[in-house]
């Protein structure tokens, strides 16, 4: 599957009007009759940056009568593809489950290993560290009472 291709597709149908999940799909099949429009479609709800249209929003775990649009079209503005820091995420994520251990965050957030790891070593200084049981290090904010 050419996915920079798709992703164009999409883009392009999506900046003429919403569309629900059924009709990229079907326009999807309509381009590439044997291709697995299930997988296209799903690659394009992870990688063309659209968002569900609130007043179609359906409830429940299916959106089959949501409509999808371009998230930089529906609010106005420029949607970047750069990453910001993580560490206000840190920040809150140690305010509400804190003391925690990297690890933890980063399985609860999905931001990677690499780029955790970078954050809580730029925020160490600011952090109070601990030692569980096992000696794994946890962190907490430091106006909070962590373990020991």
């Amino acid at each position: 599957m050419d996915v920079d291709a798709l992703t164009t597709r999409a883009r392009a149908m999506l900046v003429k009007r919403p569309h629900t999940f059924a009709e990229l799909r079907e326009q999807f099949l309509k381009a590439d009759p044997k291709a697995d429009e299930r997988a296209m479609g799903y690659w394009c709800a992870c990688c063309c940056r659209w968002c569900r249209c609130p007043r179609t929003a359906s409830r429940g775990p299916t959106h089959r009568k949501s409509s999808f649009a371009l998230a930089d079209q529906w609010l106005g503005r420029k949607i970047t593809t750069t990453h910001a820091t993580p560490d206000p995420l840190i920040l809150r994520y140690l305010a509400a489950y804190g003391p925690a251990a990297a690890a933890d965050f980063q399985a609860w957030s999905g931001v990677s290993r690499e780029a955790t790891r970078t954050a809580f070593e730029r925020l160490r200084p600011k952090l109070r560290t601990f030692r569980d049981e096992g000696r794994k290090e946890l962190f907490d904010l430091p106006d909070r009472r962590g373990l020991g």
